[in-house]
């Protein structure tokens, strides 16, 4: 579903051929200075994650975008607070909070895709979506993701229609799909938006290596999944009835780190190693 050793081959080839086609609070926007000379390429061109934790890197912006009716959940729950803050919280967690991480958190600040229609959609089908209007630049300080709400399902490598899944991570390509068809509720979205955002940053040996006493945590029966089931990284939270059964069990502060400490752990010793 997520894991980038499966798709990485197709989403490669697939993003380059839409390209070739295609023309601190979590609503902060950072600017990369424009005077560091560091250099621009383009939005599609994912650095890989050894880059991403280097000391060079400071900030990691998120963009994200919707299509009409996939709108995602904004505003406070009651007796909860800012869902959105879960997402800002692991974010900064899997950086050790080194990295400045922003992304806007309301839908005035998401682009809407009036062109976007109401369908099922491929991994190809994101890829071409992210080609047409995925802008955050990739500076040497700066890496982005992109995140795209869509108002269907996801088609999978087979063709099937997968009314089960709410989200996935595309290969290498820094690209989210969120499928908001699947989604009824704001914790299973933040759940699924952490989820999919560590498949992206290497979790789980997915680019992050992980280190020689955190082997027991590797899920090897379902790739790059964690084997603890506190853990976002959790196998279960691909479908939407694990993710519901998770949220409903584990989300309980706006503040709460949902990546396990064993991926945290993975991305600490990475870190040391980089320049």
């Amino acid at each position: 579903m997520s894991p980038r050793s499966l798709q990485a081959a197709l989403c490669g080839t697939l993003l380059f051929a839409s390209l070739a086609t295609a023309s601190c609070s979590s609503t902060t926007t950072v600017n990369p200075s424009s005077t560091s000379g560091a250099p621009v390429t383009p939005p599609s061109t994912q650095p890989p994650v050894t880059t991403l934790f280097t000391k060079e890197v400071t900030q990691v912006k998120i963009e994200i975008d919707y299509a009409p009716g996939a709108e995602p959940f904004q505003g406070e729950v009651k007796k909860f607070g800012d869902p959105w803050s879960l997402l800002r919280a692991n974010a900064l967690a899997i950086f050790d909070g080194k990295k400045t991480v922003s992304f806007p958190s309301t839908l005035a600040k998401m682009e809407k895709l009036d062109d976007v229609p109401a369908k099922s959609f491929s991994s190809a089908d994101l890829v071409a979506v992210a080609a047409a209007h995925r802008t955050e630049m990739q500076f040497s300080n700066v890496v982005s993701f992109y995140v795209v709400f869509v108002d269907g399902y996801w088609l999978d490598d087979t063709g099937a229609e997968r009314t089960d899944v709410p989200g996935v991570s595309i290969g290498d390509t820094g690209i989210i799909g969120m499928f908001k068809k699947a989604i009824a509720s704001p914790f299973v979205e933040q759940l699924t938006l952490i989820h999919h955002l560590g498949h992206a940053v290497g979790f789980v040996d997915n680019g992050v290596p992980v280190g020689e006493a955190n082997r027991a945590h590797v899920d090897t029966a379902n790739g790059h999944h964690c084997t603890n089931k506190q853990c976002a990284m959790s196998f279960a939270n691909e479908t939407v009835a694990g993710a519901t059964a998770y949220a409903s069990e584990f989300i309980r502060s706006p503040e709460a780190v949902l990546i396990g400490q064993e991926c945290l752990s993975d991305a600490r010793i990475l870190e040391n190693k980089t320049p």
